[in-house]
């Protein structure tokens, strides 16, 4: 996708908002707790007729953000994995829905009608970085969704500190909910670009040091991003070794790089360069981009198959392809291109895709988010008919 495309598209976008934001005020009604994914919380009062786009307006001046096209304000579900919010969508109709009431007596509220809920896993991230429990939680949270070309991605990065800054929070943030699935070694060297990122540079590579420095407050932070679960495979002295280790190499490096820079007389910011290293260490996997939805294969589909294909899987959409995830490891099994993808409809309950011909029926609650952004991904590409698959596993089976 060209530069060109990308002004288009964030200048429509500019110009929606500003006509949204033009709408007569009208008396506030509620009171929106926005989350960032570096713990903050940010309350935006809403009136009846408040859309999403009007909180992003609002939120992009909060947060000094000069674009916004890549970012919706999100609920989350039992997976750290949420439903968007589109720019038309009424905030109260979304997410100040009042609870309704069945027939046998039971209250049928938003969380349930969707499927989504405020985890514990999402308190618990939240009580962490405000050191508060009974603080009050955040009603949606504010995360990039699309992924543009590499190129536009480091342009808008690189005039934009604050873009940098939001995606490193937003992988600081998917690590806690071990959406890479990466082993106890692997949160070592994330943690120690957080480290640097939050801390700066470690003047001593000594744990006594650190220790007197943080006391246990260190582990605590670091619980931000490293699960519970993986913080246990390993004793606390470990954690505080590896940590070191990889904070010290960390430091190593941004001071060399610094001191070249300083040598040719260029300027450099190294804690955004620990920034872009984050990036650096996550953009290649498969997943790292995409929107994960939880999918379950329609019994018409696996009868019509005519091979072995998962009953329940991520399916994962990007801006390049769309691919079908592992359950647990979300091992990709199958990629395919946009041009692969010659149609895709929205049914009750489900969504409908052709792909090299062939209709594959998924059930899902998150119908209308799929249906569209695999067309606005679609509208980003001049499709290429050819070579639709590009990629297979071995024969996967459901577990």
């Amino acid at each position: 996708m060209g530069n060109s495309t990308v002004l288009q598209i964030v200048t429509e976008a500019r110009y929606t908002a500003i006509i949204s934001n033009m709408s007569p005020a009208e008396a506030t009604i509620e009171t929106l707790r926005v989350g960032l994914c570096d713990g903050r919380v940010l309350d935006i009062p809403v009136s009846a007729s408040t859309r999403a786009i009007d909180v992003m307006v609002k939120l992009s001046e909060m947060v000094n953000m000069n674009t916004f096209l890549d970012f919706r304000i999100c609920l989350f579900g039992n997976e750290g994995v949420g439903r968007m919010l589109h720019f038309d969508e009424v905030i109260c109709d979304s997410v100040f829905v009042k609870p309704k009431t069945s027939r046998t007596g039971r209250s049928n509220s938003f969380d349930n009608m969707f499927g989504l809920s405020i985890t514990t896993s999402i308190v618990n991230f939240y009580t962490i970085a405000r050191e508060d429990s009974r603080a009050p939680l955040p009603h949606v949270v504010l995360r990039k969704v699309l992924l543009l070309d590499k190129e536009s991605e480091n342009a808008t990065n690189t005039e934009e500190p604050i873009h940098l800054k939001l995606i490193a929070d937003q992988i600081f943030f998917d690590l806690y909910y071990n959406i890479y699935c990466f082993n106890a070694i692997e949160y070592a060297n994330r943690a120690g670009i957080y480290c640097y990122i939050v801390y700066g540079r470690l003047k001593s590579s000594t744990i006594d040091e650190l220790k007197k420095r943080f006391g246990r407050k260190l582990l605590s932070k670091i619980g931000l991003i490293v699960p519970e679960t993986i913080m246990k495979q390993q004793p606390t002295e470990v954690w505080e070794e590896k940590i070191v280790q990889a904070w010290s190499k960390m430091t190593r490096e941004l001071d060399e790089y610094g001191r070249k820079c300083s040598q040719e007389g260029k300027p450099v910011d190294l804690k955004r360069f620990a920034q872009f290293s984050l990036i650096n260490s996550v953009k290649d996997l498969d997943f790292y981009g995409a929107s994960l939805y939880w999918v379950r294969t329609h019994k018409k589909t696996l009868t019509e198959i005519q091979r072995p294909f998962l009953e329940h899987f991520w399916l994962g959409i990007r801006h390049d392809f769309v691919m079908f995830l592992e359950p647990e490891k979300k091992r990709p099994l199958e990629k395919y291109m946009y041009a692969a993808i010659t149609d895709v409809t929205q049914q009750p309950g489900a969504v409908q895709l052709t792909i090299c011909s062939f209709k594959y029926t998924f059930e899902t609650t998150n119908g209308f988010e799929i249906v569209s952004l695999i067309n606005f991904y679609r509208s980003l590409h001049n499709l290429n008919k050819n070579n639709c698959l590009l990629y297979t596993s071995p024969s996967p089976r459901d577990s």
